[in-house]
């Protein structure tokens, strides 16, 4: 394989270039709006690396101790298609009051299974076959509606876009 270097002597940007492929989004490597990322492919293969300047550069690399390794997968954000999107939604909005509760304190509040088990007066057991029931469930309705396979990192994923 044959590594592509690009510097933008203008802005001081450069690129890394390490795989051909279609430009999916970029994923960033430290807080948002730092002026470093990782491009995917819609896959999550790295397709290269965006540094703004050399001063991000040193600030990555430094802050893995001056060396740092990111595999050659990454983990794409998910955007389900507008009709795909509704059907979830419905989904989502048919479960019965503590399931979509449960789902709504884990993937939008982001909230630990212990949170929500305090905040709910339940245990993390009953909190956690809740998540498990509520993702069958929604499940079980979209494959009712179309023969398609739905399988639980989908449902997490669009949960997490909410």
């Amino acid at each position: 394989m044959t590594y592509r270097f690009e510097h933008d002597p203008e802005s001081g940007a450069f690129y890394i270039h390490v795989r051909d492929g279609e430009y999916h989004e970029t994923i960033p490597l430290g807080e948002p709006g730092f002026g470093a990322g990782a491009d995917v492919d819609a896959e999550g293969n790295v397709l290269g690396f965006e540094f703004l300047s050399f001063e991000e550069f040193k600030q990555v690399v430094g802050e893995g101790g001056g060396r740092i390794e990111i595999p050659d997968k990454l983990q794409p954000s998910y955007t389900p298609p507008a009709f795909h999107q509704e059907r979830l939604r419905a989904a989502l909005d048919s479960l019965p009051k503590r399931h979509r509760a449960v789902l709504e304190l884990v993937y939008l509040e982001d909230l630990s299974r212990s949170k929500v088990a305090e905040r709910l007066g339940v245990s993390t057991t009953t909190v956690h076959r809740l998540q498990r029931d509520a993702l069958r469930m929604m499940r079980i309705a979209l494959e009712q509606e179309e023969p398609v396979r739905v399988d639980d990192a989908e449902l997490e994923a669009f949960l997490s876009t909410l």
